[in-house]
């Protein structure tokens, strides 16, 4: 099999699109209301029943996850008995209209796991592009083991100067539309077209990336792809070579998105950090931050500045080592992240919180550095603001 593959997937009827696709499960972790809403507009059929939402996580038992999980398992067996999904055996090309009104392209693929790797020190063909928590992977295996289907918020990035994905999107007249809707929470919009020469394309990538040790870079999904691997190592010793290699659980989907693309760009993800003294926080900040730069702080309707480094990788790395040490010699303090300056400046104020304003590292660079230091620190970069993040759509057997 090819590193990246023509996907079997399994698209909700058009009457359930709207209420059936929300958006990741790691967004608004911290806005209860935002989750609160969702719940209250979709229906019994929708991927929010399928999905475990982090930020329940932080408010639930161990018994109300495991409920939670029963019921998520329970609901895809339902889906499934009732046969309310449309299998789509080809790769799907996706146009995102953003709510800022611009376009993200993409094109759905299915990933071959043993190709992946999130190690720091990784040469695998498809890498990570974050520091992985540990901690994060057993809650997103236990909800996978045991499903019969997966969802997807992955986004998987690829340095393509020659612009395939973007040639099939100016044909995309020609090709059968699948869904076309707006997206509930002021997503934008969404539409899907069904790429009836998928094997044609399929050569085109292959060929594209042909004799790179590094192909692709899972740009947004860290934790997910790298919860998928985990399953896939658990249930792959106890399967035959030959079941090993068509086992629908080695493979996960993603959407394939073309680096260099004008509709693909790169945002800060803030950092809101509470249980701290603002004064002893600050303090610590300057004494650990300086250059020509700005790093930008609130609190309490306060602005405070700082130098820093021009650089945005180097700040991120800072701000990673600064925030575990401060973190581990202050107990009470704990670290959020948050995506926009608007949704930033609402958590601060919420919590009594400080928010810190983080840089934006060029997209150009995320290949090179990832080549030659590995991963980044955990949530070093998003692929768009809160509401511009992936919405789950289509879903792809696993068992």
């Amino acid at each position: 099999m090819a590193i990246v593959n023509i996907p079997d997937l399994l698209l909700p009827p058009v009457e359930y699109h709207q209420r059936w696709s929300v958006i990741a499960c790691d967004q608004f972790t911290s806005q209860r209301e935002y989750w609160q809403r969702l719940d209250a507009l979709c229906g019994d059929v929708s991927a929010l029943r399928l999905i475990f939402p982090e930020y329940y996580l932080s408010v639930s038992t161990e018994a109300q996850i495991d409920e939670r999980i029963r019921a998520i398992h329970s609901r895809m067996d339902d889906y499934l008995s009732a046969g309310i999904f449309d299998s789509v055996q080809d790769f799907v090309l996706v146009e995102r209209t953003l709510p800022t009104g611009g376009v993200r392209v993409g094109l759905m693929v299915a990933i071959d796991l043993e190709e992946y790797d999130y190690r720091p020190e990784a040469r695998a063909h498809i890498r990570a592009t974050e520091a992985t928590v540990e901690s994060r992977l057993p809650i997103r295996v236990r909800i996978r083991d045991g499903a019969p289907l997966e969802l997807t918020h992955a986004l998987l990035l690829v340095d393509d100067r020659s612009g395939v994905i973007e040639r099939l999107y100016a044909e995309r007249a020609a090709l059968p539309l699948l869904y076309d809707f707006d997206l509930n929470m002021g997503g934008g919009h969404l539409r899907g077209y069904r790429v009836t020469h998928s094997p044609e394309v399929l050569g085109e990538l292959t060929e594209l990336t042909a004799g790179r040790d590094f192909q692709y870079a899972v740009g947004d999904g860290n934790h997910s792809i790298a919860s998928a691997k985990k399953y896939w190592d658990k249930i792959k010793s106890g399967l035959s070579e030959a079941e090993r290699l068509t086992h629908p659980a080695r493979y996960a989907t993603a959407e394939l998105i073309n680096l260099n693309s004008d509709g693909l760009t790169f945002h800060p993800i803030h950092r809101v950090v509470t249980g701290v003294d603002f004064a002893d926080f600050f303090a610590a900040l300057r004494r650990t931050f300086s250059g020509s730069g700005t790093l930008t702080v609130i609190y309490d309707g306060g602005t405070y500045t700082t130098g820093c480094d021009p650089d945005a990788t180097t700040v991120i790395e800072q701000m990673a080592s600064f925030l575990s040490s401060y973190c581990a010699a202050h107990p009470s303090a704990e670290v959020d992240y948050i995506h926009g300056e608007g949704h930033l400046q609402s958590v601060a104020d919420h919590l009594g919180g400080v928010g810190i304003l983080m840089p934006s590292m060029q997209k150009s660079d995320l290949f090179p550095y990832v080549e030659a230091h590995g991963v980044l620190p955990k949530k070093a970069f998003s692929l768009g603001e809160a509401e511009e993040k992936r919405y789950y759509m289509e879903c792809k057997r696993i068992k």
